[in-house]
């Protein structure tokens, strides 16, 4: 298990994806000191290279640094963007189940999230990004992310939704940005799907990408063992001049109401305001009828 976090210890600021700049990280940084929490900055913070935070070496060697140091105990990334892929079989995964600290993020994040989880077993945490500290609509979800970082349960209950389906679940929960999981299928980053509970968000995407996504998970057969689906914000989709028909909830419900298992929407979490902190491979309990949805995780 990885420890819960006190002040005093050290928490990492990282950026696997896209580049980034003092205004994404620095309001974060002085949080945390506030907090009483030591900050340590990523090498490759300063770096460019085209979209990116240094080119993949470069930001492989800074995370895999972050691996190797004990003293760092989370590791919080300072945006997504695009790039996890490209550097995540570069990373020394076997150093982090020696060293474990909790990855925190969400988004292209969702391909360490899950990676962790199906190399090593250890959970991580699907979170909100310094790059939205700034943002004081957004402050709230960073005081939940140092609850759950320090060792409080996970208890979030979401609204009612016309497309809940009802019952129970218990499972280790998986998934994310459903276009980087989407990404991973094949690869040994994908978990084994069987007995999980499903997480799903996403944004700025064509309906028909949702669909087709959607299909591709279906016809993998990644739906039919699960024990339960998540679905968080489906937000600034994009449709054709044709109409696809169906909004992104719409198309997700269109699967799942094929599966005869307990279906969450509404979850506050993803490219959303109210983007809570929870984690990915950790056992997990869902409760779901027509007037509310319960996720717990302990």
């Amino acid at each position: 298990m990885i420890p819960f976090l006190k002040p005093g210890d050290t928490i990492a600021l990282a950026a696997p994806s896209r580049k980034v700049f003092p205004v994404d990280y620095e309001p974060f940084s002085q949080f945390l000191l506030q907090k009483g929490y030591k900050v340590k900055l990523s090498s490759n913070l300063g770096l460019s290279h085209h979209q990116f935070a240094g080119n993949d070496a470069e930001r492989a060697v800074a995370l895999n640094a972050l691996f190797e140091d004990s003293t760092v105990k989370a590791m919080v990334m300072v945006r997504g963007g695009y790039g996890a892929a490209r550097i995540v079989d570069l990373l020394n995964w076997n150093i982090l189940q020696q060293k474990p600290k909790w990855i925190c993020g969400f988004s292209d994040i969702t391909v360490f999230l899950n990676h962790a989880y199906s190399k090593t077993g250890l959970p991580s945490i699907h979170s909100d990004m310094s790059v939205h500290f700034s943002n004081d609509e957004h402050r709230p979800n960073f005081d939940q992310l140092m609850n759950v970082l320090e060792g409080q349960k996970v208890i979030i209950e979401t609204k009612p939704h016309p497309f809940n389906r009802k019952g129970k679940a218990h499972g280790i929960l998986v998934g994310g940005n459903l276009s980087v999981f989407y990404s991973l299928l094949g690869s040994q980053s994908f978990p084994d799907m069987r007995e999980k509970i499903l997480f799903i968000e996403d944004l700025d995407e064509y309906l028909y990408h949702i669909d087709r996504m959607m299909l591709a998970f279906e016809r993998a057969g990644i739906f039919s063992h699960l024990a339960g689906v998540v679905v968080g914000g489906m937000s600034d989709m994009r449709d054709n001049e044709v109409a696809f028909g169906m909004n992104a909830v719409e198309i997700a419900n269109n699967f799942f109401k094929r599966l005869d298992i307990p279906v969450m929407y509404n979850f506050p979490a993803g490219h959303i305001t109210d983007n809570r902190s929870f984690f990915v491979g950790a056992p997990t309990r869902i409760v779901v009828d027509e007037a509310f949805g319960l996720l717990e995780q302990y």
